[in-house]
């Protein structure tokens, strides 16, 4: 997953992963068995700090792609962004008009 931040006036995308555990407890009644799956959060991992213009070059590259090559509409094609890159709303609508100002403005 990914995040956003902006430090001194420039945005960085910063790369993490979440580190859970997971619990079974199984519990016998009367005339069924019941399993009860959790998830105990454990930390966060830190995988990467990106520059935003890094994040935003692979970006328009998977833009184009979908766009183009595969011939999503634009709905899909957000939803894709987003999950590829596992952004927020707010994060994955900036880098897609980024791109599609780019794509489209030429």
């Amino acid at each position: 997953m990914m995040v956003s931040l902006e430090l001194d006036n420039k945005k960085f995308f910063l790369e993490y992963g979440l580190k859970v555990r997971k619990k079974k407890e199984v519990y016998e009644g009367i005339e069924a068995v019941y399993v009860i799956e959790k998830e105990e959060f454990e930390g966060l991992k830190i995988f990467a700090i990106h520059d935003y213009e890094e994040i935003a070059k692979y970006a328009l590259r998977l833009v184009y792609e979908l766009f183009h090559v595969h011939n999503l509409p634009r709905h899909e094609v957000f939803k894709k962004l987003k999950e590829f890159y596992g952004l927020t709303d707010e994060d994955a609508k900036e880098l897609m008009d980024y791109a599609e100002s780019y794509l489209f403005n030429l």
